[in-house]
Parts: structure tokens; sequence; C-alpha cells
């Protein structure tokens, strides 16, 4: 790894460490985010849970049914944040295409697979101060309040709890500093 990448790499685990999320540029190249955005819609499309919320396209095993967005999960920058968090054999425990449209109700605040506490299988809180999952959001097109981007909450990563656990933070209303 170039000096150059290394201080981004570095960077990265820095704002991952004190907030939790950090934004990972051009893993797909400019020039091929429309084609991913454009397969990834059509598979949704027609693949999509039923039982998905109203405003929701949401197919779980997304990558069995368009394959268009796998090379990039082998980008090494990319992987080299993800091996600095997780080791240097991570695995894909699941990938699910999910898309807010326009209009589409607020959702309540809570915590991904493993920590909702509303999942059959989860992490009972209060969790360890310890890094066993990442979550990965691939913004195919621009995040805004307007088309549903997602919200979240900097320094969460670091509390025992979450909304589904009764943390005292109600779900359904905007957090104290939005």
């Amino acid at each position: 790894m170039t000096g150059g990448k290394l201080m981004q790499l570095e960077r990265l685990l820095l704002h991952l460490k004190l907030d939790g999320w950090c934004v990972v540029e051009d893993v797909i190249p400019a020039n091929q985010i429309k084609h991913v955005r454009q397969s990834v819609e059509a598979a949704v499309a027609e693949h999509r849970n039923p039982a998905a919320p109203s405003g929701i396209g949401h197919l779980p095993g997304m990558i069995n049914f368009d394959q268009s967005f796998a090379p990039f999960l082998a980008d090494e920058n990319f992987l080299a944040l993800v091996g600095a968090m997780l080791g240097h054999h991570p695995r894909i425990s699941f990938t699910t295409g999910t898309i807010n449209y326009p209009g589409n109700e607020r959702g309540g605040w809570h915590a991904d697979w493993p920590f909702n506490q509303n999942n059959a299988g989860h992490i009972p809180a209060p969790y360890p101060d310890a890094t066993v999952h990442l979550t990965t959001l691939w913004m195919l097109a621009p995040f805004t309040e307007e088309n549903g981007g997602t919200l979240l909450v900097p320094g969460s990563h670091r509390s025992p709890n979450n909304p589904t656990g009764d943390n005292g933070v109600n779900p359904l209303a905007p957090y104290p500093t939005e």
C-alpha cells in the first residue's frame, strides 16, 4: 500500500473509531455507477420482497439475483479497511438490495443485525466494545432527506444498547442532535 493510500486508510479508521461510520470514495468508478444502479433497481423491481413496507424496495439475498456490484466487493481500498477492522479473512454474511423510494415514510431508529434486539438472532445488550460486524451502504444515488437517505447517530457504535433494546431513545422521534 502506498503512503497516500495508507494515510487515507488511517483517516478512515480514525473516523470509524470515533464516529462509527466513514465514506470510502470511488469504490465503484463513476462511469460504472449508472449501470450498477440500473441493474440493482431492475433486480429489486423484479424480485422484491412483497412483504416490505410501502415505499421501500427490499430484496434479501441480492447477490443471488444481481452480481453487477460483486467485483467492487473486492476493491483493494475497501478490503484494506474491512481487513483492518475484522482481520484478514472477513466474510460477507448477507447482501440486501434496499431502495427507499421518494415519499417513503421515515423509519424508526434501530441498529442493524446482529445488534437489533427485534431480530431472532442477535447479540444481546449490553454489547461488548469490540468490532464484530460492519454494515456497508452502497450509495448508488445521492443521499438526501428528500429521497430517503439513511440517517445515523455518530458515536452510537459505542453505546451498550440501541432503541430496539429500550435504551431510552424514542425510535420514532427525531434524534435530539439531528
